[in-house]
């Protein structure tokens, strides 16, 4: 066991340049932890009579232990011992056997409790050296949670465990501090503008799993959020360097994240994205690299641009939900990618503010997952009790009654894929005891549209490409309705920005070429083309409620085309996504969309010489605020299609 002390300082939350203090970094049985001071007031006072903890050799060297949780117990057996290790210990990631050398016995004084000559024995064959006994206080804030610990220099600290961002996930990495009010904040541990390789510490989940808490049901479940979401004491970067440089930290936490916190999530860091919001193929990434996808070969794209949240689900165990957003497919792609569980929640179920957004209308925060059963709880945590939701359990009325099965989009043109896709829907069929229905969209739309644009073909309706000719776009038509007009919102916000970065630095923000691109496109945009623009997705947002959309409604899509794309393959000719594509069905008609994993194609790789897996999803959306109630249909759906409901991470989504 080694202790060393780094030299490096971090910021305090708030007080601008004040050093927190030196890092404590423990190796365990060649585990690398970061020692976070516990906090409480259960310190030497409650344990004078400890001789593990108030050992003189504490204060010189560092001294691992464990604590074991006594109730009302007289008598400690060796199955007792048993349960907790394989129920708490064992399954926790922090835990290494070392800790078992000193263990502390809390809830009552020695001789309230005994030990018999078979536990003995037993605590020798976990090669515990020494144990003690101490009396917990009685105000509720003191109690030492069980688990593994460490005391030194006369405190007790959590050792938390350090982990590497090698899939480079992540622009910033967190750790607690303790604020003047003793309650623990975030602030920076590692940031990518300034080490090569990103550590991630996460605490013991024994400090939650062995005590129940109503009031923080999210208690140590561990989450990654996208540098969108403002942090306090934290500049929210968007992965721009210029838009990180002009902002200072941030005031407060957005809303929707300090709920979960409020909750007992752990947030451990900040996640890269596509810089600023905007498409970014990985060969066009400037100053970010984009993330490594540990899906297939490891070289396949991870889209975007919620592509970091994404990534570090699919890589670390340790991360348990990620957060990201969507506008037109910025959640669902990289879930389809790093087949991770996602869901677009209904527009307007979470607060915004605190958020960053270029398109109000149509982004939303939304979170992944790898295990599918946690989804409703989340869910239902997080979206609280929003006025957006219909109150669960939904009436009758509104429960899943028709499966919506659009020719617009299906079948796809890959069978592989839609084998998968079909098992899917025969599954959902099953689980609700109805049939789909066979509809397309463009002609129910010409039969029941506004009697004014009916006679319009839907794609032309929604058609956003450009009249301005531009040589890096494949763009043909005439202006009409859903891209271009929140591009054209888009960039008189970033007028602001580039105006006040310019004064202050007398020289223009570095912005990739994709949002320069989208810059002119926008650019050339009338007032007239802009207005129009926006009124046909509202007609067609009514439109999709009415007659889509109705109570009780089910709609399978498909998310992308089933096919690998290496990271490597050279960017496409820049386009602008018509209205009538299926992403952005659920952002016009303001719906929840989940998406799901349901099994993997075989393809072979060039970069591994061999046969890689592919993941493949399927998305459903539903009719508005009925997010929960769509959780469970695709859960149900998965269970009785055989399809996974927890995915593993690396690789492939099945366990090896």
């Amino acid at each position: 066991m080694m202790l060393r002390e780094s030299s490096s300082m971090v910021l305090a939350v708030g007080t601008g340049n004040a050093p927190v203090g030196q890092e404590l970094v423990l190796d365990v049985d060649g585990l690398e932890y970061l020692l976070v001071e516990n906090g409480s007031d259960f310190g030497f006072a409650s344990l004078e009579h400890c001789s593990i903890i108030n050992s003189k050799n504490t204060h010189e060297h560092p001294q691992v232990f464990t604590v074991f949780p006594l109730s009302h117990v007289s008598k400690i057996t060796v199955n007792s011992l048993q349960a907790f290790r394989s129920n708490h210990l064992d399954p926790d990631d922090i835990f290494c056997p070392a800790f078992l050398n000193h263990i502390v016995f809390n809830g009552c004084q020695e001789g309230v409790a005994s030990l018999d000559q078979s536990v003995t024995s037993f605590l020798e064959s976990w090669r515990t050296h020494s144990w003690c006994f101490v009396q917990e206080p009685s105000q509720a804030d003191n109690l030492l949670a069980p688990g593994p610990y460490v005391s030194y220099r006369g405190k007790i600290w959590e050792p938390w465990r350090v982990y590497y961002d090698d899939n480079l996930a992540l622009v910033t990495s967190l750790r607690p501090a303790i604020s003047e009010n003793n309650k623990r904040t975030p602030v920076e541990l590692d940031s990518y503008l300034n080490t090569n390789r990103t550590r991630v510490v996460v605490p013991s989940r024994c400090y939650t799993s062995a005590t129940n808490s109503a009031d923080q049901p999210l208690a140590g479940v561990r989450i990654v959020v996208k540098d969108i979401f403002d942090i306090k004491g934290l500049k929210t970067s968007l992965c721009n360097r210029a838009w990180c440089e002009y902002y200072a930290p941030k005031a407060e936490t957005a809303p929707c994240i300090a709920h979960l916190q409020e909750l007992g999530a752990i947030i451990v860091g900040k996640a890269r994205l596509n810089a600023m919001v905007v498409r970014e193929e990985p060969m066009e990434c400037v100053e970010f690299l984009a993330p490594f996808n540990p899906r297939g070969d490891g070289y396949q794209t991870p889209s975007g641009s919620s592509s970091g949240s994404c990534v570090a689900l699919a890589a670390y165990p340790w991360i348990d939900f990620a957060l990201g957003s969507d506008t037109n497919g910025s959640c669902r792609k990289p879930a389809y990618w790093m087949a991770c569980f996602a869901i677009r929640p209904t527009t307007g179920v979470l607060q915004t503010r605190g958020v960053a957004s270029f398109c109000p209308f149509f982004d939303v925060p939304t979170f992944f997952g790898r295990d599918f059963s946690r989804f409703r709880e989340f869910a239902s945590l997080w979206y609280g009790n929003s006025p957006m939701l219909l109150k669960d359990p939904l009436p009758p009325s509104e429960k899943a009654s028709r499966i919506l099965y659009p020719l617009d989009y299906l079948p796809t043109p890959n069978n592989s894929q839609m084998e998968l896709i079909e098992s899917f829907v025969r599954g959902l069929e099953q689980t609700l005891g109805i049939q789909r229905t066979r509809i397309t969209i463009s002609e129910m739309w010409h039969k029941s549209g506004p009697d004014l644009d009916k006679d319009i073909d839907l794609p032309d309706y929604l058609a956003t490409v450009s009249p301005h000719s531009d040589a890096r776009c494949a763009c043909t038509l005439t202006t009409k309705a859903a891209t271009l007009p929140y591009y054209k919102d888009a960039v008189d916000i970033l007028n602001g920005f580039s105006s006040g970065y310019k004064e202050k630095f007398g020289k223009a923000p570095f912005f990739h070429r994709a949002l320069r691109w989208r810059w002119d496109i926008a650019d050339k945009v009338t007032k007239e083309e802009h207005d129009e623009g926006w009124e046909r997705i509202y007609k067609y947002r009514e439109w999709l409620r009415t007659n889509i959309f109705r109570p009780g409604t089910l709609m399978v899509l498909p998310v992308d085309e089933g096919k690998p794309n290496n990271r490597e393959t050279p960017p496409p000719p820049f386009t602008l996504l018509s209205g009538y594509h299926p992403l952005y069905l659920s952002p016009i008609a303001g719906t929840p969309e989940v998406t799901a994993p349901i099994g993997e194609i075989p393809y072979y790789s060039d970069v591994t010489q061999r046969e890689e897996p592919l993941a493949v999803s399927v998305s459903v959306v539903s009719c508005p605020g009925t997010d929960l109630h769509l959780i469970d249909c695709v859960y149900q759906a998965l269970v009785e299609g055989k399809k996974p409901v927890k995915v593993a991470t690396g690789r492939s989504i099945f366990d090896k």
